[in-house]
This record gives structure tokens, sequence and C-alpha cells, in this order.
């Protein structure tokens, strides 16, 4: 199901801002989250800027589209968060920020007596464009961490796309340790052969 909120206006005939678009969806009778757009645009210039904001998207939203990919495990849980802007200027900078958080992730196998450890992910993006030149300014992938490392990996340089089909650049990726012990149990979890009853 879909619940549909919207608060839009046309200030002139160029002027449009879209004070909220709110969803909130639901699978069944199940709470499945919600998602939240604000935004305005210059019909003249054909710039624009929109802000979104996830809000508790879960399993029962999604297992429908991951459980058939899943099988035959299944997803059991899952929380998804996250907020984030872009802007769109064809003559300036263009830019995208986003931070997404998914959190207490556990897909189970069948058969097993015990339940999969969960994990959590968070991913941050900060980049920008402008004339076929994307500088990515960071791409930053967070883990929980351990005793052993920070689990924080991150990814940022820049691509020049001003060529036709070419894109030429440098990436740098930086992580100062990482510990993936719960996605390695997670992994065995999930491939270890049920036990017979």
């Amino acid at each position: 199901g879909l619940q549909v909120q919207v608060d839009a206006s046309m200030q002139t005939r160029q002027q449009v801002t879209l004070r909220r678009l709110g969803l909130a969806l639901r699978n069944g009778s199940e709470p499945g989250g919600s998602l939240e757009f604000k935004g305005q645009g210059d019909i003249s210039n054909r710039t624009g800027r929109v802000s979104f904001k996830i809000q508790d998207i879960n399993q029962y939203l999604l297992k429908p589209f991951l459980d058939p990919a899943l099988a035959p495990r299944t997803l059991t849980s899952l929380l998804i968060s996250g907020s984030g802007s872009a802007q769109y200027d064809p003559q300036g900078d263009s830019t995208l920020e986003a931070e997404i958080k998914a959190d207490n992730i556990v897909v189970n196998q069948p058969g097993q007596t015990t339940q999969a450890p969960p994990v959590a992910a968070q991913i941050a993006l900060h980049g920008s464009m402008r004339q076929n030149v994307f500088d990515l300014k960071q791409l930053l992938l967070t883990l929980p961490p351990t005793p052993r490392a920070s689990n924080r990996t991150q990814l940022s340089g820049r691509l020049d796309g001003s060529k036709t089909n070419v894109y030429a650049g440098q990436l740098t990726l930086k992580s100062e340790a990482l510990d993936l012990t719960a996605a390695y149990e997670l992994y065995r979890h999930l491939t270890a052969t049920p036990q017979a009853t």
C-alpha cells in the first residue's frame, strides 16, 4: 500500500517549490517505512535542488523484492534510514550528498537452528560535477568498529569525461584496517549445511 501527501506551489511561471512530498509505505498490513522529498526549481535557467529523507525502510517492504534473489534464504530483519540532497546547475557545479545507514541486517537459512548474526553498514557520498568532470570528494563505507579495526574505507578522486566516450582520471582507495569477521560469520552461517532433524 502507499499513502501520499503533497504540498507544492508555483510562485511564478518560472519558480516551482515542492514544500513536501511524503510517501508512507506498507506491505499489506505491515508498515514498511517512509520517504520524504523537498525541493525547488527554476524553469528559466534549468536549475534545481531536491532533498530527501529515508526513514525506517524495513524487511516487510523489501522481502518481496529480495527474497526471490536470496532463495532459499530469507530476509528476516533490515532497517534503512538516511538523508541527502542533490543540486543541478548546467552552468555551474551540480552536487550530490547522501548518507544511508542499514542496521540489523539478518538473512537466515532454512533448517538452521540458530539465527544468523546481524550486520550493519553505512555509506556516505559527497560529489560534484562541472562540465563533464566528476569530482568524487568522498565515498565512505563504514562497518561497525571492532577492537581490531575502525572499519572505514574511503574512495576519492576525479574523472574527466569531457572527451566523447572516454573517461580519464584518478581514484584513491584508503583504509587503515578492516576486520570482516562479522561478514565472514554471516557468510559461514548462510553456506552451512542444515543439520538433519
